[in-house]
Order: C-alpha cells, then sequence, then structure tokens
C-alpha cells in the first residue's frame, strides 16, 4: 500500500484542524515568531544604527581631533572661558603670547587681566555671555608683567537651554600694529609741524595722495579736497599733462628736482613758492615727495634788501666825507663820490690803487697809520695830520671790517676835511686868552650877586615868617572882640526884637550876620596862616579813615543838606595825616554849600597812576559833584586867595586856596574840572 506524505504546510493544517486543543498554543507560537521576526527586524535596524553612531562618533571624535590640532595649531591666541572667567581652554599659541602654560591657568581665572583693568574685564565678559564682540582693541599683561595690546573676538557656546554658557576668545597681538600707528601718528605730526606744505604726488596721474595740514592751510582748501586733485589743478606753472610728463622725465632721470613755482590758491589768488621735489621708490610702487615753501615774504624781503642796498649806496654818495674801502693789502676796492671827486681818481673800484700813494703819495704807509693800527688790534683808530699833496687838514679814522666767521678782513676808511675847523680852532684860541680875563671879571661879579642874593632871600624867608606870623596873630586877636560884639549883638536883638523898629532890627540882623562872615574869614586866614608854620610829618595815613573823619565834621550840614556822599575804597600812602582831612572838609563842604534844586549827589574816588611830567606814580583823589558848575572865566582864578566869583557865592575865598597850600607843600598839585550847571569834579594828585 502506497503512503502519500501530505505536503508540509497542509499536514501542519491538517493537525491543527486535527488537534483544536493545541490551537491556542500554536498561535501563541505565530505571535511569539511574529514578534521573533520584528525583532530581529529591530535588532537589524538597531544595529543599522548602532554603526551608523559609531561612524558618527568616529567623524565627530576626528572632527574635535582636527579642531583640537587646529587650536594648537593656531597662531593666534584662543581660550575658552566660562560664565564667570575660568579657563578651559588654552592653546600653544596662547602660551607663546602670554608664557603661561596650559597646566599653570586651567580651571582659573583668567591670568591675563592687570589689577588696574578688572572692572574693565569684568564689562567684557558680560558683553562676550551675551553676544559676540569683534575686534575689540584691548591691553592685558603677559606672566613677567610686560604689557601686550590686543584684538578681542568673542563667540559664545551656548548650553542644553541655548543659553550661553560659556565663550572662545580669540586673541590678536597688535602691539606691533599699535607701534606703526603711533610712529605713522609722530610722522604725520611732524608733518604737520613743518612750516612748509608737503605733498605724496602719483607719478603717473600727477594725483595728490596725501599732504600735510600746511598744505592745506597755504592753499585754502580742505584734505579731502586736495587728495581729490591733481598738481596741474593748482600749480600754474604746470598747467597740463604734456608739461607735467616732461618734468616727470626729468625728475626720474635726476632722482631730484629744484624750481620755483607759482600755486593758485582756492580765491584764485597766486603766490611763489619754492619746489624741492625727490623721486621715490617704496614698497613696489612710485610716489614723489613734494617739500613746497611760500616765498612771498623772502621775495619781499629780497626787494627790501635790493632797495635798501640802493639806499645805502646813494647814501653812501652822498656823504661829504671822503670814505674809501680798502682790503688787507691797503688796496681801495670801494670809494664813495666825494673820495673820488677829491682825490681825483675817477673809477677807484677798478685801478685798486694802494691808499697811502692816493692820500699821501707814499709808497709804504705812514707810521702812524690808522689803517695799520686796525690791523694790529682789531680796534678803530683816529688821527689828524695837515697832508700837504692836498693842502688839508685832514681827520683819518680807519674801522675794522669783519667777515661772517669775525675774521679781519679790510679797513673802513673816513677821511674828512677838517681845514675850516683848524683854522676856526687857530682863531678860537686867538680869543680865549681876553675871554678868560672876561670870564674872571664876570665870575666875580656873579659871586657878589649870589651873595647879594642870598642875603635878599634870607631877608625875605624872614619877611614871609613875619607876615605869617602877623596874620596869624591879628586873626587869633581879631576873634575875642569880633566874637564879644557878636555876642552883645545878639542879646540885643533878642530882649529887644519886639521894641525895635523894622528898619532897626534889620540893621542889628545885618550886623551880626556880618559879624558871622567876619568871624569865618578870620578863621579860614587863621587856618591858612597856619598851614606853613609846622614841618610835615609823613606817615602811612589810611585816607578812607581822613574822609571819614572829613564827613563827621560836615554830618550836620549833610543831613540839613539831604545830600548823599559815597565813596570807593581808598588807599593808604605815606602823607601828612594832620592836614589831609582839611582839603576833603573843603571840596565836599564847597558841594554842599553849592547846589541846585536838587539835593547835592558827592561822589569820591581815587585811581593810581603814572605822572608824566615827573615819570613817577602819583594816586590821584577826586570829588564829583551835581552842583552849579564853575564858569570858564572864573576856573583860572579859583584856587586864589579871597576869590569868591562875585557876590553871589558866599564864603571868604580862603577855602580853596587852603586847600591849595596843602597839596603843594604835600608834594602834589590840585585842578578841577567843571562846566556852568553841569556839576564839578576837583582833582587832586599825592605821591604814591
Amino acid at each position: 500500500m502506497n503512503f502519500k506524505r501530505p505536503a508540509k504546510g497542509k499536514l501542519f493544517a491538517k493537525k491543527c484542524k486535527i488537534k483544536s486543543g493545541m490551537e491556542k498554543t500554536i498561535e501563541t507560537v505565530m505571535r511569539l515568531r511574529q514578534e521573533l521576526e520584528d525583532a530581529q527586524k529591530q535588532i537589524a535596524r538597531l544595529e543599522a544604527a548602532a554603526g551608523r553612531q559609531r561612524l558618527t562618533e568616529d567623524a565627530l571624535r576626528r572632527t574635535n581631533e582636527t579642531l583640537k590640532a587646529l587650536i594648537e595649531a593656531s597662531p593666534i591666541a584662543i581660550m575658552n572661558l566660562d560664565s564667570l572667567g575660568h579657563v578651559f581652554l588654552w592653546n600653544k599659541a596662547a602660551e607663546r603670547m602670554f608664557g603661561w602654560t596650559e597646566q599653570e591657568v586651567l580651571g582659573g581665572l583668567n591670568p591675563i587681566v592687570p589689577e588696574d583693568r578688572k572692572e574693565e574685564f569684568e564689562d567684557i565678559r558680560q558683553m562676550a555671555m551675551k553676544g559676540p564682540i569683534t575686534g575689540l582693541e584691548i591691553r592685558r599683561q603677559k606672566k613677567d608683567g610686560a604689557p601686550i595690546d590686543l584684538s578681542l573676538s568673542t563667540a559664545g557656546i551656548p548650553g542644553p537651554r541655548g543659553d550661553i554658557v560659556s565663550y572662545i576668545a580669540v586673541f590678536e597681538d597688535i602691539t606691533g600694529r599699535k607701534k606703526d600707528e603711533q610712529s605713522l601718528k609722530l610722522f604725520r605730526d611732524l608733518m604737520n609741524q613743518s612750516n612748509d606744505a608737503i605733498f605724496v604726488i602719483d607719478p603717473e596721474a600727477a594725483l595728490v595722495l596725501d599732504v600735510n595740514d600746511m598744505a592745506s592751510a597755504s592753499l585754502g582748501y580742505r584734505r579731502e579736497e586736495l587728495l581729490q586733485m591733481k598738481v596741474i589743478d593748482f600749480e600754474v606753472k604746470i598747467p597740463n599733462m604734456a608739461i607735467w610728463g616732461r618734468n616727470l622725465a626729468d625728475l626720474r632721470q635726476k632722482g631730484g628736482h629744484f624750481f620755483e613755482g607759482i600755486q593758485r590758491r582756492k580765491d584764485g589768488t597766486t603766490f611763489p613758492v619754492e619746489v624741492n621735489s625727490r623721486y621715490i621708490r617704496q614698497d613696489a610702487r612710485d610716489y614723489i615727495l613734494a617739500v613746497v615753501r611760500d616765498v612771498t615774504e623772502r621775495n619781499r624781503m629780497e626787494e627790501a634788501i635790493s632797495k635798501s642796498e640802493q639806499d645805502w649806496q646813494d647814501v653812501f654818495n652822498t656823504i661829504t666825507d671822503m670814505i674809501t674801502l680798502h682790503d688787507a693789502d691797503f688796496n681801495i676796492i670801494r670809494a664813495n663820490k666825494a673820495a673820488e671827486k677829491i682825490l681825483g681818481l675817477p673809477c677807484i673800484t677798478s685801478t685798486r690803487a694802494k691808499c697811502h700813494r692816493v692820500y699821501h703819495g707814499a709808497e709804504r704807509p705812514l707810521e702812524d697809520c690808522p689803517g695799520c693800527r686796525v690791523l694790529m688790534t682789531g680796534e678803530p683808530a683816529t688821527i689828524s695830520i695837515f697832508e700837504p699833496a692836498l693842502n688839508m687838514f685832514l681827520e683819518m679814522q680807519a674801522i675794522p671790517r669783519f667777515d661772517e666767521k669775525k675774521r679781519l678782513t679790510g679797513i673802513i676808511h673816513i677821511v674828512r676835511d677838517i681845514t675850516e675847523r683848524k683854522r676856526a680852532e687857530q682863531e678860537i684860541e686867538s680869543y680865549r686868552s681876553g675871554l678868560e680875563d672876561l670870564v674872571k671879571a664876570r665870575t666875580s661879579e656873579l659871586s657878589e650877586a649870589n651873595e647879594k642874593l642870598k642875603l635878599y632871600s634870607a631877608e625875605l624867608e624872614k619877611s614871609n615868617r613875619e607876615l605869617e606870623h602877623f596874620a596869624y596873630m591879628a586873626s587869633h586877636d581879631l576873634q575875642e572882640p569880633l566874637l564879644a560884639i557878636a555876642s552883645y549883638l545878639k542879646l540885643f536883638h533878642r530882649h529887644y526884637k519886639d521894641k525895635l523898629e523894622p528898619a532897626t532890627a534889620e540893621f542889628v540882623e545885618g550886623a551880626i550876620d556880618s559879624a558871622i562872615r567876619m568871624q569865618s574869614f578870620i578863621r579860614g586866614l587863621l587856618t591858612y596862616s597856619r598851614i606853613g608854620t609846622h614841618e610835615i610829618e609823613l606817615r602811612e595815613t589810611d585816607t578812607a579813615k581822613t574822609l571819614d573823619a572829613a564827613l563827621q565834621n560836615l554830618a550836620l550840614q549833610i543831613e540839613k543838606s539831604g545830600a548823599v556822599v559815597t565813596h570807593d575804597p581808598m588807599p593808604a600812602l605815606r602823607t601828612d595825616p594832620s592836614q589831609l582831612p582839611h582839603v576833603f572838609q573843603n571840596l565836599i563842604g564847597n558841594a554842599l554849600k553849592f547846589h541846585g534844586e536838587e539835593p547835592p549827589r558827592i561822589h569820591v574816588f581815587a585811581r593810581r597812576q603814572t605822572d608824566g611830567r615827573r615819570g613817577k606814580d602819583v594816586w590821584v583823589f577826586s570829588v564829583r559833584d551835581n552842583g552849579i558848575g564853575i564858569r570858564p572865566e572864573e576856573i583860572e582864578h579859583i584856587f586864589e586867595i579871597f576869590h569868591r566869583g562875585g557876590d553871589r557865592h558866599p564864603g571868604a575865598g580862603i577855602g580853596l586856596a587852603t586847600c591849595k597850600k596843602i597839596i603843594e607843600r604835600l608834594g602834589g598839585r590840585i585842578w578841577v574840572e567843571s562846566e556852568a550847571g553841569k556839576g564839578s569834579v576837583f582833582h587832586f594828585e599825592l605821591p604814591a
């Protein structure tokens, strides 16, 4: 019997149908199988991912190694700093730049920050934690303490949350560049200190590449404007590129060129210049360096010198004395017209004749020749002689001539014809003996007259003293009876005023006023006479206190008139403090008496100045008022004793005369400036 084996799948299915109890088990197996297959696929995928991760890790490792190698090989110092400034990366370039090794700095604070830059470093750190920094110029220190100038750039490194947790700092040493910049600045400063204009020019295009400040100032253009211009734009003698090309060819051949040019300013005016140019090759490029000097003033000076030379020649030829210039061998190299005329040798400068032949007809200099003395001593010499060859008395003066090195090179010979003077001297001599006798006689007469004058002066001084004494005694002795008369009249008027007729009462009042005026007159005269009776005592005097004393004496009058008296700060000076108050009191008192309808306004001030007549410092005191003023015809008499300016002015006419006498005794003077109706200013000056 043939047994036919069913296919494997069919058999499995048949068995599953037959064995229904195993159904769940089979399903479980099938599920497990499916899960196994899925797991195998997942494992395959994981294995693939793991391979890719290994590849990525390898790539990252290679990248990190490459980056580390690049950082270590970089010529620029690179650091990695955290938010607090701790160092976590320090490449070889940083070691070379700053001197610290990586082992010395890792984990610690950045050591390159000097103490005086801590605050700046903190500001920069905060900036770096917020965003990148590019090209910030800073100064730090090396391990040996030496400063180093750096250019700093940073880039932040973000953390897991995206915020910057550290940053990369890249440092470039710019110390050399800073020195170059300083050198360039120094060079430019030096260029700008030059009094000459300096141009740097492109040879081919004639274009201005650089200028100093003087170039801008001389042409009137701003630097920016000049850098857009060509030489032909402002050099009058080089108006086009064709002429520029010819000059350039000459400059290239010679390497340098000097010429006189004319430059045109921005405003159109021109001025002469002196140009010194050099052809220079620098860094494979050609340049022209031109130094331009404004010669306007020099040309003016040369013209002035030329004119001065002509003026000198004109003066030289108009001098009537004979003047000749000699060399050290006595050759005449120049002569004025007077010498040519008197000596009879025209064109002396071309003959170069010996001076002793021309003047004396001798083959060698005279023994006492002043020219010989000059050549021996280097000092001027003068002689007077009679020259028979010329029939003249001559005064011959020789003056040395020196060159710029103070070497004696020749002689200036000045010869004056003194014939007339000699004849006059002889005539004078003939009169002198008689004149001496006349002088002796006249001297005797003058001596006798002088003795008489001394006696007269002594008598006059005695008479003045007696007169002053008489005035003093008279005024003093008159006061007592006058006071008695005034007192009796006042008593009589007081007791009988009501019983007297009006006319009689008026007569009595007039007598009382007259007695009072007479008293005032006598007191003034007494004061005037006393001025010269005592010695002047000069001592340091505060004129402010002197003025205050005068104002106190006038207090009642000031109050009664409603006056306002002011003054500036007053000086201290050496004077007689006993007499100066009289001056202030008289001047201010007059201002209080002679005023118009308005209350008096009086101001006192002083100023120090130089007296033009004596050349010494003086103090000028001034008293200004708003009074009635003084008529012009009265001003010249105002200080005369007893002058009152007519009946319209009260007073005895002694006060201003007293002021004048006091001031003159103190070595000063007094005057007034006034205009009728416009007030007056009285001035007096005293030695400072």
